[in-house]
């Protein structure tokens, strides 16, 4: 039976060291390495793009938020930026890696050994969380929290917890794990990355612009907006992501029986994680995948202990929905070993490029069209443009042309977000006017204006939003000659 009280497992109680168990170490790395091969040759998705293009202009000397604006916390930029630097390996595999170091780590969190929990995150992250969520800060979030909690060293733990609130703020929400003796320690942990970041950006007198993009403009401007509307579909999409994990999610609710655990307790945070997020993209549920399997991973140790009468009720739990909606599962594995196929067909040379980068993403249907951003990035990297405004929220654009923008707004969402009072009103009009400023100084080679981009965010797309903007809009057309339609695209080219 589920007890009612919190079990407490110290995070410096003993822990098992990873180089006793070499075999299994090297397994819970490489496997999910392994499992992201046949995806190297994907391309980047929209924020991907962004993340890319920000580690890109890093290598340049230029800062996130002193030189380009960026909402998003700084630590995905430093995993990009080290993307860059070891470019000989691809994004796929970086990506693969953080999932494998996460995966050995969680089988190490705890006072034994936890292989298949943290092996059943190693196989089910890189193949649920392909294309869009593949390189997103969740990753690397999982990764940092399993180590903090891994390690008994109270300073290092903090450490590693700072770090994870610079990769994203939603880590706050996991500082009660950190409860409990040695506090005091963790906590001056907590503070030398969040330090350190915070000199780095009072040196070059940046911090008004940090402060402005990370706290003003998520707080007022970039958060979402709950309603009882939202509530049914936080709880309609939970369903969903919980469905074709239900036997992890029956092993991990059994492994539970003796009480709540950290384990547990991290679950539950990172619901509520995704949930205040309100926005419910699928990499959101990263977040979450990291506690529930290793709990499953705990309740799959836990059965060989049980009766065989027990063991068989849990079974026909498990696997009883399956059985009677096969789709269930269908739907959700089937896509992955589609796509793999696909990447291996691509590697070796039985599909085309256009072919295969037209499976990702398709316009008007969606908001992003892979195959038109490179048709695009090739011909602004013919013609030598040596600047580019992406109008849009597309700088993997600029990534792949490898054209910088010269202008800090080098994504249009500040300038574009509906206001919802009186104050973001004025607040959206003071960049506008700092933007067109900008743009007079700077004015880049091309303008590229990004059409049929609206989604759930941004309801009416760049172009639209573009015509909107009067002041931006008559400076196209009293100083560039254009618009040259390509796809989904208009280019403008300063006269």
């Amino acid at each position: 039976m589920l007890g009612l009280h919190c079990r407490r497992q110290s995070v410096d109680g003993p822990r098992v060291p990873l180089r006793r168990h070499l075999g299994e170490n090297a397994l819970l790395v490489l496997v999910p390495v392994v499992l992201s091969l046949p995806f190297l040759a994907e391309p980047l998705a929209r924020d991907q793009g962004y993340f890319a293009y920000g580690g890109w202009r890093m290598h340049r000397g230029e800062w996130p938020y002193r030189d380009f604006w960026a909402n998003t916390f700084p630590g995905v930029f430093w995993w990009y930026w080290l993307m860059e630097t070891v470019a000989v390996v691809p994004r796929p595999v970086w990506n693969g890696l953080v999932i494998g170091f996460t995966s050995l780590i969680l089988a190490g969190v705890g006072k034994t050994r936890n292989v298949p929990g943290g092996l059943a995150y190693g196989i089910a992250c890189p193949l649920l969380h392909r294309f869009w969520d593949m390189g997103q800060s969740e990753h690397l979030l999982n990764l940092l929290m399993a180590a903090s909690l891994r390690t008994s060293r109270p300073v290092l733990s903090g450490v590693l917890f700072g770090a994870a609130l610079l990769t994203k703020p939603v880590a706050l929400l996991f500082a009660p794990l950190f409860t409990g003796a040695r506090w005091g320690y963790r906590t001056l942990g907590v503070f030398i990355p969040l330090a350190v970041w915070t000199a780095a950006y009072a040196l070059v007198a940046a911090l008004p612009r940090v402060l402005d993009d990370l706290v003003v403009f998520n707080i007022g401007y970039g958060s979402s907006r709950w309603s009882a509307e939202l509530v049914g579909r936080v709880w309609r999409a939970a369903l969903s992501w919980a469905a074709p994990l239900w036997p992890a999610v029956v092993l991990a609710v059994s492994s539970l029986r003796r009480g709540v655990n950290r384990m547990g307790v991290w679950l539950v945070l990172s619901l509520l994680a995704v949930a205040l997020q309100g926005k419910l993209f699928s990499y959101h549920w990263i977040l979450p995948l990291a506690p529930l399997l290793s709990l499953a991973g705990r309740g799959w140790s836990d059965v060989r202990g049980m009766r065989w009468h027990v063991r068989g009720l849990l079974l026909a739990i498990a696997l009883g929905p399956f059985l009677a909606m096969p789709e269930v599962l269908v739907d959700t594995w089937y896509p992955a070993v589609y796509e793999a196929w696909r990447g291996v067909r691509y590697t070796a040379g039985f599909m085309s490029r256009e072919e295969y980068l037209s499976s990702f993403g398709s316009k008007p249907r969606g908001d992003f069209a892979a195959l038109e951003q490179d048709r695009v990035a090739r011909e602004l990297t013919r013609r030598g443009y040596r600047t580019a405004l992406v109008w849009g929220f597309e700088p993997g654009l600029n990534y792949l042309a490898r054209i910088p923008c010269p202008m800090r707004y080098v994504v249009d969402f500040p300038l574009t977000f509906v206001p919802g009072s009186g104050r973001a009103r004025e607040e959206r009009a003071a960049r506008r006017s700092d933007f067109l400023d900008e743009f007079g100084l700077r004015s880049p080679q091309c303008v590229v204006v990004v059409h049929d981009d609206s989604n759930p965010v941004e309801t009416v797309d760049s172009y639209r939003q573009m015509q909107g903007f009067p002041g931006f809009a008559e400076r196209l057309v009293a100083d560039y000659s254009g618009p040259e339609r390509i796809g989904s695209y208009s280019l403008w080219v300063r006269r």
